[in-house]
């Protein structure tokens, strides 16, 4: 929800740009890199740190119309932007970053694990953003919980993420279908529901 363009509108806000579907990120200077070995994060705003990073991973600097969206196709699809990513797929996360970094082309390597960073972090902890929920399949697990608290709100109790499907049925007999009904809809394979 706090993610959400729906979360903080107002009149002229400009339009929040998406990941491509992968989620590797915005285009080919501001995403996630596969390595050899591991994973980093570029973002290189300025056209003299997408220049040094062409020249770092020997790649000829793009048209600007190269890097934008047009017709439907996202800017980490262009031949440009696959491009990139297969040279900078031929180094390890040492010799990126140490190229990277000395040419003031701002990165970081991806952490493994990033969630438990949060999830074990005191201040998380003690502010009760942290919660503990029972998962049907996985057991206890730990969330994320309630970012946004306000003083004269009750908190509420949550539920974990649902198993696909686990609330169809309830769902269904709220709009007012029968029992035999619901039964058909998942025998006939309309619904499903994981474990049905």
């Amino acid at each position: 929800m706090l993610s959400s363009p729906w979360f903080t509108r107002y009149a002229g806000k400009p339009e929040r740009p998406l990941a491509d579907k992968e989620q590797y990120g915005l285009g080919p200077f501001h995403r996630l890199y596969r390595l050899r070995d591991g994973w980093i994060y570029v973002v290189a705003e300025r056209e003299a740190e997408q220049r040094e990073m062409c020249r770092i991973f020997g790649c000829a600097e793009p048209e600007p119309s190269l890097q934008q969206q047009s017709d439907g196709q996202h800017p980490n699809t262009t031949p440009f932007a696959l491009e990139l990513a297969t040279a900078i797929a031929r180094s390890s996360t040492t010799e990126a970053l140490a190229a990277l970094r000395a040419g003031g082309v701002p990165c970081s390597e991806v952490a493994a694990a990033h969630s438990e960073v949060f999830l074990d972090h005191p201040h998380a902890v003690t502010n009760g953003v942290v919660a503990v929920r029972e998962h049907p399949r996985l057991g206890k697990l730990r969330i994320a919980w309630q970012l946004v608290q306000f003083t004269d709100t009750r908190s509420s109790d949550g539920l974990p993420t649902p198993l696909l499907g686990e609330h169809t049925s309830i769902v269904l007999r709220e709009i007012g279908y029968g029992e035999s009904e619901i039964r058909s809809l998942h025998a006939d394979g309309v619904v499903k529901t994981e474990g049905m």
